[in-house]
């Protein structure tokens, strides 16, 4: 029988860091790994959830856009996360989300959504009230969604304004 140790490492927010000892065969290898993958950071889960949300997002109107789903590659791409983990949150359907931290990373994730749910220039009532779902559940008020919305439709005339 191999003995193995599964190092738990836990960030500084009140949590610590525990070793745990195994013993393995074959069969707990797998359950080993599994569990393994049950310990991801808050800060990966926040980003593995916010790929999820930006699927559901997209698949609000039936379908996912080629457009759309560009634009989740290029955030997944941004928050660092492998071909893999992204695979992986496509697969996987959920709609929980784990709240980031700092207020920063809440408003750019806010502004993804926001960027998403215009990509495909057809902005339906669901994916409105989506999104506002969203913004509470990250802490900030409805109307922000909206006055998001306004800046970014006054972006895109600008930048076409400049074109001509």
């Amino acid at each position: 029988m191999e003995v193995s140790y599964f190092h738990l490492v836990i960030s500084k927010n009140g949590l610590r860091e525990q070793s745990i000892l195994f013993e393995t065969s074959e069969k707990n290898n797998t359950e080993m790994k599994l569990l393994s993958s049950l310990f991801v950071s808050n800060e990966k889960q926040a980003k593995l959830d916010l790929i999820r949300v930006m699927l559901t997002l997209a698949d609000a109107d039936g379908h996912i856009d080629d457009s759309e789903m560009t634009l989740i590659a290029a955030v997944a791409t941004r928050e660092g996360l492998t071909e893999k983990e992204f695979r992986t949150a496509v697969k996987d359907g959920s709609t929980r989300m784990a709240i980031p931290k700092d207020s920063k990373t809440k408003l750019t994730y806010l502004n993804d959504l926001v960027s998403l749910m215009m990509v495909d220039g057809d902005i339906s009532d669901s994916e409105i009230m989506m999104v506002k779902g969203f913004a509470i559940k990250l802490g900030f008020k409805p109307e922000l969604v909206d006055l998001l919305i306004l800046n970014t439709i006054k972006d895109i005339v600008e930048y076409k304004n400049k074109k001509s």
